[in-house]
């Protein structure tokens, strides 16, 4: 499966990442991370997607579907790694776009959560 999202580079100008997530909801910072910080991130978060149960914990057959019969979802990203806690979230774009996307509104923000999704062989892909 192919994003239909934009990709842009680090560098690309916040007025610019603003407009493409306003028309598109969504876009792909390309160098946002390091190789080394995603095999670490990875790394960190293995061991609790190893605990979780594949598939949804709800009774609802809808909800079964949305969240697929192998699929994890890991919430809480702050608590189960050091690198996103301290990088990823902590990076300066990061901070830089929540910075323009909440301040009309509040005076400070805290994320309130985060979370990866590893969808399991056979699934589908979740839709947005």
């Amino acid at each position: 499966m192919t994003s239909a999202f934009k990709k842009i580079t680090l560098d690309t100008p916040k007025e610019e990442v603003l407009k493409i997530l306003k028309e598109d909801a969504g876009v792909i910072i390309k160098g946002m991370l390091t190789a080394d910080q995603v095999a670490r991130f990875n790394t960190e978060i293995q061991p609790e997607l190893d605990k979780i149960p594949a598939g949804s914990s709800k009774s609802n057959e809808g909800a079964q579907d949305f969240h697929g019969a192998n699929t994890k979802r890991l919430t809480n990203l702050v608590t189960h790694s050091k690198t996103f806690r301290e990088e990823i979230i902590d990076h300066d774009k990061v901070h830089q776009l929540a910075h323009a996307i909440l301040s009309p509104w509040c005076d400070t923000y805290w994320m309130g959560t985060a979370q990866v999704i590893e969808i399991g062989p056979g699934n589908k892909a979740q839709p947005l």
